[in-house]
C-alpha cells in the first residue's frame, strides 16, 4: 500500500452577526453538520469555525441582546472541500433614548417646576441611520419649537437645548 503524500483541504465557516450595520458581539453561533461546534461572536460580530469537513451545515444564532431582533436565526450553508464560507445574519436594533428635563426657565430666566409643564414639553431626537448616533434634539412647548441642538460626529450628546 502506498503512503499518502498530498494534503487534505479542510473547510472554514465564518458566522457574521450585525444589527443596523453594527457588529454584535457575544451572540452564540452553533453549527451542525459533518462537523459541529459552538462559539460566541467577537467584537467584530464574527465567530470562526475551521478544520471543517465539506458538506451541508445548519447555522443557528442565539443569545443576542434584548434590544436586537433577527428575521432569520437559522441558515443552511453548503461547504465544498477547502471552501471558506460565510453565514451572515443582519438584524435590527430598537433605538431607545432617554431624555431628562432637569430645569425649565422662562425667557426672562425664572425657574419653572418641570412637573408643572409635564405633557406640554415634547422632545424630538433625530438619529443617524448609519451609526445610530443622535444628530439633533428639538424641544417643543405646546407644539411650538423652542430649542434645537445639532451634534457633531464626535459629540457625546450631553449638550443643553437652548431657546432659538
Amino acid at each position: 500500500m502506498a503512503a499518502f503524500t498530498g494534503t487534505v483541504d479542510s473547510s472554514m465557516l465564518t458566522v457574521s452577526v450585525s444589527a443596523r450595520n453594527t457588529p454584535v458581539a457575544g451572540v452564540t453561533a452553533t453549527i451542525a453538520g459533518p462537523s459541529s461546534g459552538q462559539a460566541a461572536t467577537d467584537g467584530n460580530g464574527e465567530a470562526e469555525f475551521s478544520g471543517l469537513k465539506a458538506g451541508v451545515y445548519t447555522v443557528t444564532i442565539s443569545n443576542w441582546p434584548a434590544n436586537t431582533s433577527f428575521a432569520t436565526t437559522q441558515v443552511v450553508k453548503t461547504l465544498a472541500v477547502g471552501e471558506a464560507g460565510v453565514a451572515e445574519f443582519n438584524g435590527d436594533r430598537d433605538l431607545t433614548a432617554t431624555v431628562a428635563i432637569t430645569s425649565v426657565t422662562t425667557p426672562g430666566g425664572a425657574n419653572v417646576n418641570p412637573a408643572a409643564v409635564a405633557g406640554i414639553i415634547n422632545v424630538n431626537i433625530s438619529v443617524s441611520e448609519e451609526d445610530d448616533n443622535a444628530t439633533a434634539v428639538r424641544a417643543f412647548f405646546g407644539g411650538t419649537l423652542i430649542g434645537e441642538q445639532a451634534f457633531a460626529a464626535a459629540d457625546g450628546g450631553a449638550d443643553e437645548v437652548g431657546a432659538t
